[in-house]
């Protein structure tokens, strides 16, 4: 028989699109959060380097946005997507 047709090419894009955005939220820790001057700001860990960063802030050279700051929730956007971060060692918690 013949060989398979190559994946189409939007085929390819979401495939590549949803590897870059498991390897986010794989490198994108909630480590635990700090109210400083009545604002949250979350501490992240991306990679080994951390951060300190509130709603508003962009970290890793404006790659990623800091949307929301909660005790036991981060939403970031990156990639033009929002993504939930749970905290630390809270993720299998039911709310």
């Amino acid at each position: 028989p013949p060989p398979p047709p190559p994946p189409k090419v939007e085929e390819v894009k979401k495939e590549e699109q949803e590897a870059m955005e498991d390897q986010l939220r794989r490198s994108v820790q909630f480590e635990g959060y700090i109210i400083k001057e009545t604002r949250s700001h979350a501490l992240l860990n991306i990679n080994g380097e951390y951060f300190v960063a509130a709603a508003g802030d962009f970290v890793m050279n404006n790659r990623i946005k800091v949307l929301k700051v909660d005790k036991k929730l981060l939403v970031i956007e990156a990639e033009a997507k929002e993504f939930e971060i749970r905290l630390k060692g809270d993720e299998d918690d039911e709310e």
